[in-house]
C-alpha cells in the first residue's frame, strides 16, 4: 500500500509538470477547476498503477518466505521503478506533444515510435530536459521506496485470508477505476472536470490502456437511428455546377501547424507585436479567403485522409492504423485519374512517414515523392530532424511542376513548422523581432511560400493552375479561446486563381477539411457521382458546416451555432457572436435549430460508421 501511495504521488507530480508545460492551454480556468482536475486525475492514475503493478501486488501477497530475501526484494524494487519510469516517460512525452496534438496520446504513440521515418534520436536531443526530469523523479521514487524488514514470516493462517481478499478487492476496484457497472473510460473525464480540462485529469498510460482495450469501433448512435435511414444525401454530383472553364491544374499546399491563430490578418496575437505571416497577409488580397475553416482531426496523420478522401477522425486511432485500414477507399486521385489528370504528392520527409504513402496509393493511383526521390543537395538542405527545409523543397517542387503533363493535380506538404522548429541559420537572421521558435518557423514557411509563388508566377502553366492553401491542424496558441473545443480546430483556407476566374474576396461560409475533395472535383468539372461527407465550398445550395470528435464528444458547427453531444448523449448548445465566440446558452429540446443540428450530427456519424462497417466508403 505504501508503494502504491508513493506511485500515486509521483504520478501527481508528473501531472503538475504536464500542467506547467502546457500552462497556456489551461490558464483561463479558475483555481478550483484546475484543482478539481488535478485531484480527479488520481482515479485515472489508479487504473494504470493497479494494472501495471498487479504482478508486484501478487508477489507481496504470496504466503512464502522467499519474498523477503534481498535478491527478491531487489527484483521487486527494479520492477517498481521500471513501471513508474514507463508511466512517467509517457506523461513527459505528452507534456511536450500536447501543445501539438491538443490531446492525450493513445496507442497511436506506438505506431509513431515504430515509424521508421520518425527521427526518434532527435527527440532525445531536443527534449533532454524531460529526460532529466525523468531521472529526478525516478531518484525520488527509489529514495522513498519502502524498506522491508528482513524477518521470518509466520505461517500463513486463515486469519490472513481477509487481508488477501481486501487487497484483491482494492486491486480490482483500482483497475476498474469505478464501482459502477462499467470501468472508467477516457470519455468519463468530462464527468469530473470542465470541458477543456480532460487532458489534465487523464494520464497518457491510461489513455494507451483504454485504446488498447478497444475492440472494433461501434457506432455510438446506432440504437438511436433507424436502420432504414438513407445516406443518399452524401452522394454528390457537380456535373451542372461548373466553376471554371476547361481542365485546370490543381496545386494543393498543406501547411504544417498553420491554424487560424497564426495568420496575421485573421487574428490579433496579444504577445506578438508583428505578424509572422506578412506574405500570406499580402497574398490573401489576391485570393478567395475562407476564414471559417475547421480541421477534422488534431494531427497530420488525420489531415491527409480528411483532405484526400473526406475521412474524418472519429475513431480512437488514426484511420491509417485503425481496424478499417484495409477498407476500400476512393480519394481525389482515384476520380481525377479517370479524367486524365497526372496525380502526385510531395513531402520532404522520409518515405513512409505516418503511413501517407501507403494510404494515398491505396486511395488511388498517385506518384509519391519523399526524401528518397529528392534530387537536391540532401547534405546541405536536410534539417537533421524531419526532412528538407521548406524553401529548398518548395523550390524543388516548383521545378517538378514544370515537367508535369497537364492537366495535373499535385500536392506539397510543408514540414519546417514542426517541433523542434529548426530553420536555416542564414534565414533565421533575416527574421528579426521573433524570439519564439515556433513563431519563427511559421515566419520561415511564410517566407518560403513567398519564394515559391514568385517562381510560379514565371511558369508558363501558372495561368492555368488553381492553388489551394490549407493547414493540416492547429498548434499551441497565445489566446485562451484557441484552446476551446471550437478554437483549437480553426484553420485557414485560401484559393488563388491567377487567371481571375475565381474572384478574390472573403467567403464566410463554414468549411472543413472534408470539403476539399468535393471542391477539387467540382473545380475539375468531374462529371460523375461520388461519395463524400463534405460538400463543395462552391455549392451554394448546401449550408456550410463542420464536425469533429474530441475526447468522446462530437461537435457540429453551422453558421454561429455549435452543438456538442457526448457519447453519453449529453448535449450542449452554444451560440457564438462574431467576436471571439465565447457565450454559452442553455440547451432547449424545443428549439428547431438545436434539434436540426442534433439530427444532422447523428446522421453524419451514423453514415460514417455504417459505411466503414459495410466497406462502402466510396
Amino acid at each position: 500500500m505504501y508503494s502504491i501511495l508513493l506511485s500515486l504521488v509521483i504520478f501527481e507530480i508528473s501531472r503538475i509538470i504536464f500542467f506547467i508545460f502546457n500552462w497556456s492551454a489551461f490558464s483561463h480556468f479558475g483555481f478550483v477547476q484546475i484543482s478539481k482536475a488535478l485531484f480527479s486525475g488520481i482515479l485515472f492514475d489508479c487504473v494504470y498503477i493497479f494494472y501495471a503493478f498487479s504482478p508486484f501486488i501478487i508477489f507481496h501477497l504470496l504466503p512464502f518466505n522467499f519474498k523477503i530475501k534481498q535478491s527478491a526484494q531487489w527484483c521487486a524494487k527494479i520492477y517498481f521503478l521500471v513501471i513508474i519510469g514507463v508511466g512517467i516517460l509517457l506523461n513527459l512525452i505528452d507534456s511536450a506533444y500536447f501543445n501539438y496534438s491538443h490531446k492525450r496520446t493513445g496507442k497511436e504513440l506506438f505506431y509513431m515510435l515504430t515509424d521508421s521515418a520518425n527521427p526518434i534520436g532527435s527527440y532525445f536531443l531536443n527534449y533532454w530536459y524531460l529526460l532529466a526530469i525523468l531521472v529526478l523523479l525516478l531518484f525520488i521514487a527509489g529514495k522513498w521506496y519502502p524498506k522491508i524488514q528482513n524477518q521470518k514470516l509466520e505461517k500463513f493462517t486463515y486469519r490472513d485470508i481477509p487481508h488477501l481478499f481486501f487487497m484483491i478487492l482494492i486491486s480490482i476496484l483500482g483497475m476498474r477505476g469505478s464501482v459502477g457497472l462499467k470501468p472508467l473510460r477516457s470519455v468519463d473525464a468530462s464527468k469530473f472536470v470542465e470541458s477543456g480540462l480532460e487532458a489534465l485529469a487523464l494520464n497518457t498510460p491510461f489513455q494507451i490502456i483504454s485504446s488498447l482495450e478497444s475492440d472494433k469501433p461501434v457506432n455510438p448512435f446506432q440504437t438511436q437511428i433507424t436502420s432504414n435511414l438513407s445516406d443518399n444525401s452524401y452522394i454528390k454530383n457537380y456535373k451542372h455546377k461548373k466553376i471554371v472553364n476547361g481542365k485546370k491544374n490543381i496545386v494543393l499546399v498543406i501547411l504544417e501547424s498553420f491554424g487560424r491563430n497564426r495568420i496575421g490578418f485573421m487574428t490579433e496575437t496579444p504577445n506578438q507585436s508583428i505578424s509572422v505571416t506578412p506574405f500570406i497577409d499580402s497574398f490573401s488580397k489576391s485570393c478567395l479567403v475562407f476564414p471559417n475553416c475547421y480541421a477534422n482531426g488534431t494531427k497530420s496523420i488525420d489531415a491527409v485522409p480528411a483532405l484526400f478522401a473526406s475521412l474524418p477522425s472519429l475513431l480512437q486511432q488514426p484511420f491509417i492504423y485503425s481496424w478499417y485500414q484495409a477498407n476500400i477507399i476512393r480519394g481525389i486521385q482515384y476520380y481525377l485519374n479517370k479524367e486524365g489528370y497526372n496525380c502526385s504528392f510531395y513531402h520532404g520527409a522520409a518515405n513512409g512517414t505516418m503511413g501517407f504513402e501507403s494510404f494515398l496509393k491505396k486511395a488511388g493511383a498517385i506518384e509519391y515523392f519523399g526524401i528518397n526521390q529528392f534530387t537536391g543537395n540532401k547534405e546541405k538542405e536536410y534539417d537533421g530532424n524531419w526532412g528538407i527545409y521548406d524553401h529548398y523543397y518548395l523550390h524543388y517542387f516548383n521545378q517538378e511542376l514544370a515537367h508535369k503533363h497537364q492537366p495535373y493535380f499535385s500536392t506539397v506538404f510543408t514540414l519546417s513548422s514542426h517541433p523542434p522548429y529548426k530553420i536555416p541559420k542564414e534565414i533565421e537572421l533575416s527574421l528579426p523581432g521573433i524570439s519564439n521558435p515556433m513563431l519563427k518557423s511559421i515566419a520561415y514557411t511564410d517566407y518560403s511560400l513567398k519564394l515559391f509563388f514568385s517562381e510560379r508566377a514565371k511558369s508558363p502553366d501558372n495561368e492555368n493552375t488553381i492553388y489551394i492553401l490549407i493547414g493540416d491542424h492547429t498548434a499551441n496558441a497565445d489566446n485562451d479561446y484557441f484552446y476551446s473545443s471550437k478554437g483549437q480546430m480553426e484553420l485557414f483556407c485560401m484559393i488563388y486563381d491567377p487567371s481571375g476566374e475565381i474572384k478574390p474576396g472573403i467567403n464566410n461560409r463554414i468549411i472543413q477539411q472534408l470539403d476539399i475533395m468535393p471542391s477539387i472535383l467540382n473545380l475539375c468539372n468531374y462529371p460523375d457521382s461520388f461519395f463524400s461527407l463534405g460538400n463543395s465550398i462552391f455549392d451554394d445550395s448546401t449550408k456550410g458546416m463542420a464536425f469533429f470528435e474530441m475526447y468522446g464528444s462530437y461537435h457540429i458547427i453551422e453558421e454561429e451555432h455549435m452543438l456538442s453531444i457526448s457519447s453519453l448523449n449529453e448535449k450542449k448548445f452554444r451560440f457564438f457572436p462574431k467576436q471571439y465566440y465565447k457565450l454559452d446558452i442553455p440547451f432547449s429540446e424545443k428549439s428547431y435549430l438545436e434539434n436540426d443540428l442534433n439530427n444532422n450530427l447523428k446522421h453524419l456519424i451514423w453514415t460514417f460508421f455504417n459505411r466503414l462497417e459495410q466497406n462502402k466508403f466510396y
